[in-house]
């Protein structure tokens, strides 16, 4: 065991030494270069005090109170935008699973399905009828949820221009609430469909981890789906039993929220839901006991049918550790204070997984409260590495858990929430907030916040309270403060560690033994530098720009509300959006066409990896934001470079962005270890197919498209060089003529003009604009096959999808546009009806169509459902079934059209405003169309003729293709 904990302590401890076991992956040298800044201990001089207890002030728009009953309800008005002339409507249940006798486990969730089978004033489908006439089509804007803790019933895009719908959906509400009603031809049939959802609803990933560290709760014996040989035994009586114990107004809450008179909403739930009568079984409240250990307790799973491993190291505070309101300023400081560390923690190991490819990926996970125990759990460490590197992967982790625990923070790591000097702080400590003082503010739709008030009692602020309580909290903060929490929760007897998918013979014993080797090993501060990541002092300011301005040649106004058009004289297009008064940072969306067009089959191939070896190098520069560069991203027809929010000023972001767009430079580490991992990757089994892209690609389109996305075969792979990369990244961001810059941010056009002359204008652009490249596409008429997908999974499982696909030489206009989407609009609604509800046989119906852009003529309609392996074929039966009589008989009713009609005229696209005119624009600029349905006298002019005139047309000129993954216990990829 001795030579395992050298090599973990050489490995993982000193890592960031560059020692030998990772020169592979590590270059001495130049990782020397970029280190800096040891982690000198930071003197302590201020003991951490306890934070005085405030009151938070409910947000000021929302109108909060409880009836007499005891039903809270919750009445936002909020008008804006997408909102006008629409509401969200919902009645929150606090009860759940956890509630569930032993012998009656899955009756909540049974109980959820049966409400929407008759009410005492809505009988049978009426309701359900109802919210389709008015445009809500049935889970769609009209769902349930049902979770341990509690069950939602929703309405999403009521209209409430007239105000009936508003009186009816509440009272459709109040009897889901209180007057179900228990039918037995409809009880036996939701029996069926929940026990094809219950096979089919695997548990989230890792659950059986949460399990067990919940202690004396009950979420391991009360999954909310319920068991198969429970669900098969419960009656109508213990349906009708938990709902009449449970469902009763002390244990509700209404909300409305959306483009609604207040006053108005507040009189008539007084009058409709106090008419209910106030019961005596109140909902309990679970407090969290994590179990006792003195050592960490170490959980480990060997799941070999994963490619990757994974470290969780859970922290679980016991309840007496909580002892402050979480509508209290306390509550709040102790909790932020929490993220703060987190996000530390999380650039600390982006670092690492930056400079040395130990990690896979890094993830730290805070404030979730999906669950009561959550709130014991400050944050979360998740970390997925090669499972070979398991003791390197949590020496790593645990050493900068130990480096905090001795030293806490570096300077500037604290500088980065408060630039004044340690010593000024002090001086800025404030023992309560103001919360007097008015301010205005835009205002936001808070849902979740909303639940979370009634289920857990957080607190629910205004946008401008939660100002002032961040001004609040950086008032407080000090290292002092910091370390102390810190060291409170990282403790032996709080830790829960949880590595996934090991090797046989790791014991929990060598687990521990790794860990406390690292905590105890002498840590001098001298020898234990980390790196900080390079490029966020290019974010800062270091990069200069030595290309020429370029000049702005045409502004002009466009049709969205604060839209700026700038021409530059090298033909790039910047356009500024107005980001409203709530948001304070720069979100760009770069969009740049047909650039592949210029490359061979082989280069184009090479190009696509690109991505990964440039943007590895930012991985972790913004951590605390939730995206970072993920969706950075080559393709063929468009290039497009979607960056985030950064904490930095206009000029040094756009100073920044002209750096990634024009620097040709490919890390040699990174090279070396990409073409490693594509190397491994090729030579591994192949997935056949996947997603819906792949079948585009795989099946519809000519070989020469195939031949530009297709993989590089281990010889081409074996051969590529890091020049040769290299040469290819300059070539390939040589022209920018034509692409277009959707900046969006609260600057004015004329405070961003010389900014984009300057950084964009100055982008290269050596050949003529890049115009998008047709494909010939479907060159195979009425071909159907079936494509097989092998994969593991618990349950023996069918993913289905059937795809319709129409070459045609028609001109898209928004003719066809309508009747396409009443087509998926209406058969949604019958594979719904037709199918899932009358045998259960299907756990899902998506449906989606799509006109393919790379094309002048094609239409694509995809049909997408779970279901079991056996059922596959009499699905797909059905299915055609069912459209052929679409189009032939009498299925479809003069009610269907209605209720598509009056669906999309209440959702009928408004004109984009700055909410979501970046990926409008961006999408306009990619397609050169225009898909957005927006005339209402096409939606207006449907018929039952005309519609099923295109359903013919679109099945006679269309093949099919089916793509079938299935999964089980024994199933290997292939």
């Amino acid at each position: 065991m001795k030579h395992i904990i050298k090599a973990t302590l050489l490995i993982g401890v000193l890592a960031f030494a560059g020692c030998k076991k990772t020169k592979e992956i590590v270059d001495e040298t130049n990782y020397r270069h970029n280190t800096y800044g040891s982690m000198q201990p930071i003197v302590l001089t201020d003991k951490y005090q306890q934070p005085p207890y405030q009151q938070i002030p409910l947000d000021e728009c929302i109108l909060k109170d409880t009836l007499a009953n005891g039903l809270t309800y919750y009445i936002y008005n909020y008008d804006q935008h997408e909102w006008k002339g629409k509401a969200y409507m919902q009645v929150i249940q606090k009860t759940g699973s956890l509630i569930e006798d032993d012998d009656c486990l899955g009756v909540a969730h049974f109980v959820e399905h049966t409400v929407f089978n008759g009410t005492k004033n809505f009988p049978e489908n009426t309701a359900v009828e109802y919210m389709r006439r008015i445009g809500l089509p049935f889970a769609q804007d009209v769902n349930a949820t049902t979770t341990f803790e509690y069950t939602e019933y929703h309405l999403q895009q009521v209209p409430v221009e007239n105000k009936v719908n508003i009186d009816t959906c509440l009272m459709i509400l109040r009897d889901w609430a209180a007057y179900c009603s228990f039918n037995k031809e409809s009880f036996e049939r939701e029996r069926k469909v929940i026990l094809e959802e219950n096979r089919l609803s695997l548990l989230e990933p890792n659950y059986d981890y949460y399990f067990k560290i919940t202690n004396n709760l009950k979420y391991d014996k009360r999954y909310p789906v319920g068991y198969e040989q429970s669900i098969k035994q419960l009656t109508l009586n213990d349906v009708r039993n938990y709902y009449n114990k449970w469902y009763q107004p002390q244990n509700q809450a209404v909300v409305v929220v959306g483009d609604v008179d207040s006053l108005y909403v507040k009189d008539k739930i007084q009058k409709i839901f106090g008419e209910l009568q106030r019961g005596d079984s109140q909902a309990p409240t679970y407090n969290f006991t994590p179990l006792k250990h003195e050592e960490p307790q170490v959980i480990i799973t060997k799941e070999n049918k994963l490619s990757y491993s994974e470290i969780n190291i859970t922290y679980c505070l016991p309840t007496e550790k909580l002892p402050f309101d979480k509508n209290s300023t306390a509550w709040y400081l102790e909790n932020n204070v929490s993220k703060d560390i987190a996000q530390t923690i999380q650039k600390r190991l982006e670092r690492i997984k930056t400079e040395t490819f130990l990690f896979n990926s890094v993830n730290i996970k805070t404030n979730r409260y999906r669950y009561k125990f959550d709130e014991n759990i400050p944050f979360e460490i998740s970390v997925t590495f090669d499972k070979e590197n398991w003791q390197k992967a949590l020496a790593a982790i645990v050493c900068e858990l130990e480096k905090i625990n001795r030293y806490g923070w570096t300077q500037k790591e604290l500088n980065k929430y408060n630039p004044e000097p340690v010593e000024h702080l002090s001086d800025r400590m404030t023992d309560s907030v103001d919360f007097s003082q008015k301010g205005y503010m835009v205002k936001k739709v808070q849902l979740d916040n909303i639940r979370n008030n009634f289920l857990y009692g957080n607190y629910l602020t205004s946008e401008k309270t939660s100002m002032d309580l961040v001004e609040y909290r950086m008032g407080r903060l000090n290292q002092s403060m910091v370390h102390d929490i810190f060291c409170d929760i990282d403790k032996k007897e709080n830790i829960t560690i949880f590595l996934m998918n090991l090797n046989d013979n790791v014991t929990e014993k060598e687990v521990l033994e790794v860990y406390n080797a690292v905590r105890q090993s002498d840590l001098e501060t001298e020898k234990y530098k980390y790196a900080e990541d390079p490029i966020y002092q290019l974010i800062m300011g270091d990069i200069t720009v030595d290309a020429k301005p370029g000049k702005i040649v045409k502004k002009q106004k466009l049709d969205i509300e604060g839209c700026i058009e700038y021409k530059l004289n090298n033909g790039v297009t910047a356009i500024v959006c107005d980001a409203g008064k709530n948001t304070y940072s720069l979100l760009i969306n770069g969009v740049r066409r047909g650039m592949m067009s210029y490359f061979n089959d082989e280069e184009a191939k090479k190009i696509r990896l690109l991505p990964q070896m440039i943007t590895s190098q930012f991985d972790g520069m913004n951590s605390e934001s939730e995206n970072s560069w993920q969706n950075f991203g080559m393709f063929y027809d468009k290039y497009e470079c979607f960056t985030f929010p950064l904490n930095t000023s206009p000029e040094n972001w756009l100073k920044y962005l002209h750096y990634m767009l024009t620097n040709t430079n490919i890390d040699t580490i990174r090279f070396n270890k990409f073409r490693q991992n594509l190397l491994n990757t090729t030579k591994e089994p192949k997935k056949l197919i996947s997603r819906k892209g792949s079948l585009w690609n795989n099946f519809c389109y000519l070989q020469e498209y195939e031949n530009r996305t297709g993989e590089l075969s281990v010889q081409q792979i074996e051969n590529m060089t890091l020049e040769e990369m290299s040469e290819l990244c300059k070539k390939y961001k040589s022209n920018y003529n034509g692409s277009v810059f959707i900046i969006q941010c609260n600057l004015t056009p004329n405070q961003l003009k010389a900014l984009i002359a300057k950084y964009l204008g100055s982008l290269p652009s050596e050949r003529n604009p890049i115009k998008l490249q047709n494909l010939k596409a479907f060159q195979l008429k009425n071909y159907d096959d079936s494509v097989y997908y092998h994969y593991y999974s618990q349950t023996p499982v069918a993913n289905l999808m059937l795809s319709y696909i129409m070459e045609k030489n028609f001109k898209y206009n928004e003719e066809i546009n309508v009747l396409a989407d009443a087509f998926i609009h209406i058969l949604r609604e019958l594979l719904h009806n037709n199918i899932r509800l009358s045998d259960g046989s299907s756990y899902y119906f998506n449906c989606d169509y799509y006109f393919i852009t790379q094309t002048t003529s094609a239409l694509n309609l995809d049909i997408e459902t779970t279901c079991a392996p056996n059922s596959v074929q009499p699905l797909v039966n059905r299915i055609n079934t069912l459209i052929k009589e679409m189009s032939e008989g009498d299925i479809i009713t003069s009610q269907h059209i209605n209720n598509y009609i009056n669906t999309r005229l209440n959702n009928l696209a408004q004109k984009p405003t700055y909410i979501n005119s970046v990926n409008y624009l961006s999408h306009r600029y990619i397609d050169g169309r225009n898909y957005v349905i927006s005339d209402p006298t096409l939606v207006k002019s449907i018929t039952i003729p005309k519609l099923q005139a295109f359903i013919k047309d679109f099945m006679a000129n269309s093949y099919k293709q089916k793509v079938i993954m299935l999964g089980d216990e024994n199933g290997a990829m292939e």
